[in-house]
Formats: structure tokens, C-alpha cells, sequence
């Protein structure tokens, strides 16, 4: 599995993924003691290439977590409903094993580029 040490020039990065991901994971009490909760989420956002999709498997490599990804075009459903239910289906399945990663790659196919709001309803 890729792990963040895998991934070169990328030290800021790796400093904001320990910050909001894994300190959460491993010390939770922190939180708890200040009376405040953990970040639930975050949103990788870039223009294609940019290397989200080879983060996100670091981030699930260095974690151990269960890893769930999709890509934005496989949520797509022909019928009214279908759409709404295949993002239902991923979001269970994440829940189930929470905690676990779930990687939404080509967000963008699923919500117009002007609309943000969704993104930022699946990091709540």
C-alpha cells in the first residue's frame, strides 16, 4: 500500500494531512478533553493530474482504514432516483465501517462547478 512517505515534495501537505486526519485518529481524547470534535472530512480539490487520487491512497495507506472510492460517473443513474440511491449506497457502505476513507473522485460530474454546497454537505 502507498503511504505518505511515499510521495515526494510534498512535506506542507503530509504536515495537513497528519494535522486533520491522523491526530484525529490517534488521539482523540485531545478533542474530547478541549470539548471540541474532530474534523469529520476533507475535501481534496486541483485540476486532473494534479495527484488527489494517488493522496488519497497514501492517506488510506498510512491510516489502515477501510478505503472506498468511486468515481463521480459510476453514481450516474438513468432513472429518476437512481443517482440518489447509488450516492446512498456509498455513503452505508463508508458508515459501516466507519471510520473508514471514502474518495468521490470527478465530484464534478455529480455537481455543476458552480455549486459547491455538495461538497461541502458531504464533509458535515
Amino acid at each position: 500500500a502507498t503511504r505518505l512517505s511515499d510521495l515526494a515534495g510534498l512535506d506542507s501537505i503530509e504536515k495537513q494531512v497528519t494535522e486533520l486526519i491522523l491526530h484525529p485518529l490517534h488521539y482523540p481524547q485531545i478533542y474530547s478533553h478541549l470539548g471540541i470534535a474532530p474534523p469529520t472530512g476533507i475535501l481534496l480539490h486541483g485540476p486532473s493530474g494534479s495527484g488527489k487520487s494517488t493522496l488519497a491512497n497514501a492517506i488510506a495507506g498510512e491510516t489502515g482504514l477501510p478505503y472506498f472510492r468511486v468515481s463521480g460517473p459510476e453514481l450516474i443513474g438513468g432513472t429518476a432516483g437512481e443517482s440518489e440511491e447509488r450516492i446512498r449506497q456509498v455513503f452505508d457502505a463508508a458508515l459501516t465501517a466507519a471510520p473508514s476513507i471514502l474518495f468521490i473522485d470527478a465530484l464534478d460530474v455529480i455537481a455543476a462547478k458552480k455549486d459547491v454546497s455538495i461538497a461541502q454537505q458531504c464533509l458535515k
